[in-house]
C-alpha cells in the first residue's frame, strides 16, 4: 500500500490514498487551503490508516478517528473475540442508540461526560415503560450504558481516547427474586395437558437452567453438563435428580422452541390464577431459594446457577430462612384423630 500523500484541486488539499493493492485510489478532502494544516491533517490520517494495519496496538496515541470508523473496528474485534451473537447485536442497538446523540462522523475524541449525560436522557424518552406505568424501564437503560462504556473502555485501551470516560448507570429498584411455591406450582402443572411441555417444565424446576441453555447441554449419569456456549461461556455441572431423568429426555427429545416453551408457561400461570409476574424464570429462582435451603452454602448456589459472581447469588439472602422454607416447603396436612366412640 503506498503511502497517503496530498493533491491539491481547486484551491483545496486532498489527501490521495488507496485501501490495498488492486483497488482504486481514493480521495479525501481536508477542507483546507493552508498547506500547513493539511500537512498536520494528513499526519493524523496516516497514522489512523496505519494503527488499523497494526491490529490496533494501542501505540499510535494521537488518534482522531470518528465515531464510524472506531465502531466498525469495535465490531470486526467482537468478532475475532468470537462473542456471542446475542452480545454483538446488543452492543450494536445501543451504539445505533448513541448516534441519535453523536453523528458518526463526530471524532472519538470529542467525547465525555456531558455527551453521556445527554444519552442517558435520551433513552429516558425512548425506552418503552414498564406495562401499566409510564415509568421507563431502567434495567433496559442500563443495558444500553453497559454497552456504551464497553464500547468506549475499548477506545481508551488501544488509545484512540486520552482519557477514560465515566458512564453512570441509573438507579435500579433491587427487586426479590419471584419464586413460586409448592402450592402455585402445582395449581399451573395441573393446567399443563401436554407432557413434553411439563416434562421441560419440571427439568427447569429442578435444574435452575436458563432457558436456552436446555439446548446446549448433556446429561452424564444423574448429571448435566451445562455447555460453554450458554451464558458467560463458561460450562459447569448441574445435578439431576433420578426421578427426573425421564423428564430431561423427553424434554429434549426434539425439544419445543424457547419462545413457545415461555409463551404457554405465561398462558398457563395465567388460567391458574397466579400472580402476574412470575414467569418460567422463577423457575430458576425458585430452584435457587430451595437449594439455598437445603445447602446453606451460597457458593454451591453460585456455582449451580452459572454465576459469575457471588454478589450475583447475594440476591437470596434477601429472603429471612424462615420465610423461604414457609414457602418453599410442601404442606402435610397432619389427618385428625378419630373421635372415640361412647
Amino acid at each position: 500500500m503506498s503511502k497517503p500523500r496530498l493533491r491539491k484541486l481547486k484551491g483545496i488539499w486532498y489527501i490521495r490514498y488507496n485501501r490495498g493493492e488492486g483497488r482504486k485510489e481514493k480521495l479525501k478532502s481536508t477542507g483546507s487551503r493552508d498547506h500547513q494544516e493539511a500537512l498536520r491533517i494528513l499526519a493524523e490520517f496516516t497514522r489512523d490508516l496505519e494503527a488499523r494495519q497494526h491490529d490496533y496496538s494501542g501505540k499510535y496515541s494521537g488518534m482522531s478517528l470518528t465515531f464510524r470508523e472506531t465502531s466498525d473496528l469495535f465490531f470486526e474485534d467482537c468478532k475475532r473475540r468470537d462473542l456471542r451473537p446475542a452480545t454483538r447485536n446488543s452492543y450494536k442497538i445501543s451504539l445505533e442508540n448513541l448516534s441519535e446523540i453523536i453523528p458518526y462522523a463526530a471524532k472519538v475524541n470529542q467525547f465525555n461526560e456531558e455527551v453521556l449525560r445527554q444519552f442517558t436522557d435520551s433513552l429516558r424518552t425512548r425506552v418503552r415503560p414498564k406495562e401499566g406505568t409510564t415509568k421507563r424501564r431502567a434495567a433496559s437503560i442500563n443495558v444500553n450504558l453497559r454497552s456504551v462504556r464497553t464500547y468506549l473502555n475499548w477506545l481508551y485501551e488501544r488509545h484512540y481516547i486520552p482519557r477514560k470516560i465515566r458512564v453512570m448507570l441509573v438507579k435500579v429498584d433491587n427487586k426479590l427474586p419471584k419464586i413460586l411455591t409448592p402450592d402455585e406450582l402445582k395449581k399451573i402443572y395441573e393446567k399443563v395437558e401436554d407432557p413434553k411441555l411439563l416434562a421441560t417444565y419440571k427439568t427447569y424446576e429442578r435444574t435452575g437452567l436458563r432457558l436456552t441453555e436446555l439446548f446446549s447441554c448433556t446429561r452424564e449419569g444423574n448429571y448435566l453438563r451445562v455447555s460453554s456456549a450458554s451464558k458467560g461461556r463458561k460450562e459447569r455441572v448441574v445435578p439431576l435428580p433420578e426421578e427426573f431423568v425421564e423428564d430431561y429426555e423427553i424434554a429434549t427429545n426434539d425439544p419445543y422452541l424457547p419462545e413457545y416453551i415461555t409463551k404457554q408457561f405465561t398462558k398457563f400461570r395465567e388460567n391458574a390464577g397466579v400472580a402476574e409476574g412470575k414467569t418460567l424464570h422463577s423457575l430458576r429462582h425458585t430452584f435457587a431459594c430451595n437449594t439455598l435451603i437445603r445447602t446453606n452454602n451460597l457458593m454451591i448456589v453460585k456455582s449451580l446457577l452459572g454465576h459469575a459472581s457471588v454478589q450475583t447469588s447475594e440476591i437470596y439472602l434477601q429472603f429471612p430462612e424462615d420465610y423461604l422454607k414457609e414457602m418453599l416447603t410442601e404442606k402435610v396436612e397432619t389427618p385428625t384423630p378419630p373421635v372415640a366412640q361412647a
